[in-house]
């Protein structure tokens, strides 16, 4: 649970002929509703007044879904603000505070001490300023310090309270927080001479993990550990900023909620860090298109998040417009298929929206789109925005899909099949001969010709969003190693290993990247069946266990396929045997191999070849596999193999390696009498070869934890 501390009062906000509005505000009454609404669980700790405007606020706070367990009522009168907006939307304030509800917050109405849900507290705005309420609240933050993450937003309220008093409050909040988000002009107020990024820099020096500084339009900066990077702000309409400052923080906290990222020890890689910031950024944008601080619901973040996947798609759909000349065709349909929610195509990402009766997507080398679709499907069609042209039938797609190629006269028209690519094979027997009886009698039956190179290489040649789209996918993947090896104990067995991880995966609200019974593959000890995609059983860990876990999850439409492995240290062992550790070492050779000549140009057998080589040499035998694929929007994303010239790979291996590829890495040995030794890494290919997105492990992991 998160602990909201504060004021709750009501920002009385001029209107255009002169009158004022009363709205419910105070920025941490806001940050609670924000996180509520947000789903993360919230507590609000403030003084609330028992007049009509004190039950307005406690309403709202639990309208919203915050728990007002920690709040107390007074008789005081609630606290007003006076907030009048500018052109530009942003608000300056004055306040009535005198005998008021809001500051009134005494040591005695704190908890002596919060249970163990409580795992956040976030203070700031007055809550530091007005007293009682802000020795109150100072002396909270330095009890909680080390205890539990502290989130300060200052939010500067100068000319209240003496200012050496005022500036004593924040310089001891700030030192005892775990992170701190603050506004430009909040960073100008409290270090006058330097600017944000140095003030950031100030602020880190202190001890605080994370400085998020935010920029208005300009969207946000961060500064974590040795980690400095931005976030840009959605393009709104702006009504008002009123709460928008709020909301960002909230929407902070709510992703660190989601990710179970919040700890005192504070800690975040680049991509998670990125990611948080943009969910907050969105969160802020969306309260400043509406009047007053009316923080945006999770369901209408996920909408939000959903539309800029819409923007990727169109973005893919210009790639292959792009591409279609190289590949000598005019008109691609990119998918003609049906009930497309029961059986998925794996064209569907260029699509959009599932489908119920036959339709066909097209796309011409101008970039023009057109959808002929069921009238029952026709809304959701075009909701999307993907497709120029959306006409709904009722009885047959003919007409419609003749009249649309008749406009754009196609000389040659790719339908998307493949016998290699499993990814590119979309078009099933039955919708084929289906196509060919409705272009029967036109002149379009005869320019029907293959589109599955061109299937391929859109899909293998990755913008920057899918890239940073399979990053995040790496990065949760890479936590959930980090909790499966907390989680590792003797006497557990691979199926309760498994159930664990399907629970960690299901309560972030993500998936799997293939079958969930083998998802993931989870081996401890010898083996017991042939090496591959094996169920997890009833092998109980054991001291001399090789513990070896391969992993892939489906985060936000892209996923990642990783493995690890571990060894548990028998009593006396200060390390692994040495079978494990030969193993261990040919492994990371075989894929530093392959990685030094993933490169543009290079077939995806040259490159399976040298990784081969490193194994064979090593003593091992010949790998049963391929080397590496690609991944992206699945686990093997199809469009070439890294792999040999073998039948069952078709002309996979042919393929040439290409900038903007992203590629899984793998080798495993098995190790008798203790079992898989597996890696696998994720890489992306660039003009002068490839690096890792994943974070490559380099040694051996020992459990238990101490020796490792």
């Amino acid at each position: 649970m998160i602990v909201v501390c504060g004021e709750a009062l009501i920002d009385m906000i001029s209107n255009a002929d002169g009158t004022r509005s009363a709205t419910p505000g105070g920025g941490p009454f806001n940050t609670a509703r924000a996180l509520a609404r947000l789903g993360a669980p919230t507590a609000f700790l403030g003084r609330l007044s028992d007049d009509v405007f004190g039950r307005r606020l406690a309403a709202l706070l639990v309208s919203d879904g915050a728990s007002l367990e920690l709040a107390t009522i007074g008789t005081e009168p609630t606290t007003i603000a006076m907030a009048d907006v500018d052109s530009e939307g942003s608000a300056k304030y004055q306040f009535l505070i005198h005998g008021t509800s809001a500051p009134n917050l005494t040591p005695e109405m704190i908890p002596e001490r919060f249970g163990p849900q409580v795992n956040a507290i976030h203070a700031g705005t007055l809550g530091l300023v007005l007293e009682p309420m802000a020795s109150t609240l100072v002396d909270l933050i330095r009890r909680e310090h080390g205890r539990r993450l502290v989130m300060l937003d200052p939010n500067i309220r100068a000319g209240l309270v003496p200012e050496s008093e005022y500036r004593e409050h924040l310089h001891i909040a700030i030192a005892h927080s775990t992170i701190v988000k603050a506004s430009i002009a909040d960073l100008a107020w409290l270090y006058p001479r330097l600017g944000y990024e140095t003030a950031a820099e100030r602020i880190l020096g202190e001890g605080v993990s994370l400085v998020v500084v935010t920029l208005g339009a300009h969207g946000a900066f961060a500064a974590h550990r040795d980690v400095r990077l931005r976030a840009g702000a959605p393009r709104i309409e702006v009504v008002d900023t009123i709460g928008a400052g709020d909301a960002f923080g909230a929407g902070l906290l709510a992703w660190l909620h989601d990710h179970h990222a919040i700890r005192p020890d504070l800690s975040l890689e680049p991509e998670e860090l990125g990611e948080a910031l943009r969910f907050a950024c969105l969160a802020g944008a969306l309260t400043c298109t509406r009047a007053g601080a009316e923080p945006p619901w999770k369901a209408e973040m996920r909408s939000k998040l959903r539309l800029g996947q819409m923007d990727l798609t169109r973005a893919k759909l210009r790639q292959a417009a792009d591409l279609m000349e190289k590949h000598g065709l005019d008109c691609w349909i990119i998918q003609f298929a049906r009930e497309t929610g029961l059986r998925s195509d794996p064209l569907g990402y260029l699509v959009g929206v599932a489908v119920t009766w036959p339709s066909a997507f097209l796309l011409n080398r101008d970039g023009r789109t057109a959808a002929i679709v069921g009238t029952g499907d026709s809304a959701q069609v075009e909701s999307t925005g993907l497709w120029d042209v959306v006409r709904g039938y009722v009885a047959t797609p003919r007409e419609d899909l003749v009249s649309v190629l008749g406009s754009w006269d196609p000389k040659s028209i790719g339908v998307t099949w493949s016998t290699s690519d499993d990814t590119a094979d979309s078009i099933t027997f039955g919708m084929y001969r289906m196509l060919e009886l409705l272009l029967a009698g036109t002149p379009y039956l005869d320019r029907l010709v293959p589109a599955s190179e061109l299937a391929g290489e859109v899909r293998r040649r990755k913008l920057p969003d899918e890239i940073e789209g399979i990053h995040s996918a790496i990065a949760f993947t890479e936590q959930v190693f980090q909790r499966i090896e907390a989680h590792l104990r003797p006497g557990i067995t691979e199926k309760e290993m498994q159930r664990q991880i399907h629970d960690w995966v299901r309560e972030a609200g993500f998936g799997f990247s293939w079958e969930e019974l083998i998802d993931p593959i989870v081996d401890f000890g010898p083996r017991t069946a042939a090496m591959g995609h094996t169920l997890p059983g009833d092998q109980k860990l054991e001291p001399g266990h090789v513990i070896h876990v391969d992993l892939g999850i489906q985060r936000d439409g892209f996923a990642s396929d990783l493995q690890r492995t571990w060894y548990w240290l028998k009593d006396g062992e200060s390390g692994a045997p040495e079978p494990v550790t030969r193993a261990f070492a040919a492994t990371r050779a075989a894929i530093d191999a392959g990685m030094a000549v993933l490169k543009p140009g290079r077939a995806g057998h040259e490159v399976d070849a040298e990784s081969r080589r490193t194994i064979i040499d090593a003593g091992y035998p010949e790998p049963g596999f391929a080397f590496g694929h690609h991944v992206g929007r699945v686990a093997h994303d199809g469009a070439g193999t890294l792999g040999p010239r073998w039948e069952r790979y078709g002309n996979g291996p042919d393929v040439v390696v290409e900038a903007n590829n992203v590629f899984a890495v793998e080798m495993d040995i098995d190790v008798p009498g203790y079992g898989m030794v597996g890696l696998e890494e994720e890489a992306v290919v660039e003009k002068d070869g490839a690096h890792f997105l994943s974070h490559p492990q380099r040694e051996l992991w020992l459990l238990p934890r101490g020796h490792r």
